[in-house]
This record gives structure tokens, sequence and C-alpha cells, in this order.
């Protein structure tokens, strides 16, 4: 699940305002152009995380205290929109 959200994530990327982004194992991870972090956890084909990340110097820690129910896929879409528009209103930082 991982790989496919990562590759439709990545092919629209410029567009969604991700910077930069990145797969391994169940998490696909991402900076924004305006520079924040966020982290998608693929828990299954219906239950995602969605956490964002803290900048320390050059280290990101992930805010991954989940508390909530799992995200279904059209939730995670739901809350993914969200994140990117409010990250796009937010400003471009120089890449």
């Amino acid at each position: 699940m991982a790989v496919r959200l990562y590759a439709t994530l990545d092919a629209d990327r410029a567009t969604a305002g991700i910077a930069d982004i990145w797969q391994y194992g169940s998490n696909v991870e991402m900076e924004l152009a305006s520079g924040e972090y966020w982290a998608i956890e693929c828990l299954g084909p219906n239950a995602f995380h969605l956490y964002p990340g803290v900048v320390r110097e050059e280290t990101v820690t992930w805010v991954n205290v989940w508390v909530a129910a799992d995200y279904t896929l059209e939730e995670l879409v739901e809350r993914l929109d969200e994140t990117l528009a409010s990250a796009r209103s937010n400003g471009k930082r120089n890449l």
C-alpha cells in the first residue's frame, strides 16, 4: 500500500506542494514546500495514520502518538488534502 501511495503522491508532488518524498516499508514521509514534515503510516488497505514531524537542526522527530481510530483511505485522503492545502496557503519557503 505504501508503494502505491508514494507513487501517487510523487507523481503529483509539484501541484500538491511536496518538496521531497520518501517511502520505506509501510511509511511514506514528505517535506512540504512550506517546510513542514508529515508521515503516513500504512497499516493495512483501509487503515492509516497521518502525523507531523518536528525538525531540530537536521533531524526529524515524528510525533506518532496515535490516540484516535485509524483513518480509512477516504479519511486519509480528506486529511491529507486539508494538510496540503493549509501548507500551500502558509507560503512556500525557498528550496
